[in-house]
């Protein structure tokens, strides 16, 4: 798995920082007791190999503090 935890809080995040800027993940806190992305799946409706122009559907294993309720989750993309 490309995710699974939050920076090298056990058991660790492979390949980590896993970030396309400086922004890495903090090193405070416990595997899922604070929040971190377990797995992010990004495929087609139909099953089929991504192409240009294809509509995608993200999926969001998260594991979230208390009630998920303060916590966020921002999906970008660019055409």
């Amino acid at each position: 798995a490309l995710l699974d935890g939050r920076g090298n809080i056990a058991p660790g995040e492979p390949n980590q920082p896993n970030t396309m800027d400086s922004c890495t993940d903090g090193t405070s806190g416990s595997y899922h007791s604070d929040e971190s992305n377990d797995r992010i799946v990004v495929r087609t409706l139909d099953g089929s190999n991504m192409a240009e122009g294809d509509t995608v559907e993200v999926e969001a294993i998260v594991w979230a503090w208390s009630t998920g309720s303060a916590d966020t989750a921002d999906f970008y993309y660019a055409a």
